[in-house]
């Protein structure tokens, strides 16, 4: 009866309760999710509509906006795909509730699903490529925008250079958005040589400093004398992002002679 109840466990032998937030009594807590340490959502209802609760590592929870146009909501759960990319499903008398933030100042209503009256949305789950979400009456929506996958990698084709040349300078054309954190955000590169085609699937990736290392400046970056003297050359490229935001490759230059 005195408000939201939230306990906090750092490995010791016992949980601890979390400040209550007073201005919001007769609270009801149902899910929680953390993208960080201190990063974290958690969700619910009191008798003055929806409750949406974040933690950024302080001493204190603090309450988002309350939406007005969406009254009477009770919010089930909360996941993140990343730290500015979070959904919220719940329902209300009108129907389901699905909320998205995107890092601004206020969580966004999106739908409701054309209809579908008085669905009660339960769970939330979400992935790289979207999500599902479950509720009353054996519905189950598939939300299928809402971010990037934080990783991936390309294997390029297999190039003949001719003759046994020398690979002198790699270079290219990127575009890389403004991240969470900033270095979320990277293009990196790696290549592999050998004297025929068939060898290349055997032969180890290098970057400028020999294996494990990667080629980071679009710009340009000379390449390790190891690899000179073969005629076929490939390289694979790595992209990561911070799921919200996705860095773009558009041209790889191998200079050569």
């Amino acid at each position: 009866s005195g408000g939201e109840t939230i306990l906090r466990w750092q490995g010791g032998p016992a949980w601890t309760r979390q400040t209550p937030i007073r201005a919001i009594p007769n609270t009801n807590l149902n899910d929680i999710f953390c993208f960080a340490s201190n990063n974290c959502w958690a969700v619910g209802n009191n008798s003055g509509g929806e409750t949406i609760l974040r933690w950024q590592g302080g001493p204190a929870w603090t309450r988002q906006p309350f939406i007005s146009s969406i009254p009477n909501v009770n919010l089930n759960s909360v996941s993140c795909l990343s730290a500015n990319n979070c959904w919220i499903v719940g329902v209300n008398s009108a129907g389901e509730v699905l909320l998205r933030w995107q890092g601004g100042p206020d969580w966004l209503r999106v739908g409701p699903v054309a209809g579908l009256a008085d669905v009660n949305m339960n769970a939330l789950f979400t992935s790289t490529w979207g999500g599902f979400a479950v509720g009353a009456t054996a519905n189950i929506f598939q939300l299928t925008t809402g971010g990037y996958a934080p990783s991936g990698n390309l294997i390029s084709s297999i190039f003949d250079m001719v003759g046994a040349s020398p690979v002198e300078i790699i270079e290219w054309d990127e575009t890389v958005p403004v991240c969470v954190p900033a270095t979320a955000c990277a293009v990196r590169l790696q290549l592999r040589v050998a004297p025929t085609a068939g060898g290349i699937p055997g032969a180890v990736w290098q970057g400028p400093t020999g294996a494990g290392s990667y080629f980071t400046l679009a710009s340009g970056t000379l390449i390790p004398k190891i690899l000179n003297g073969n005629r076929f050359v490939q390289y694979q490229v790595f992209l990561t992002g911070d799921g919200a935001s996705t860095p773009v490759l558009s041209e790889v230059r191998l200079d050569y002679k």
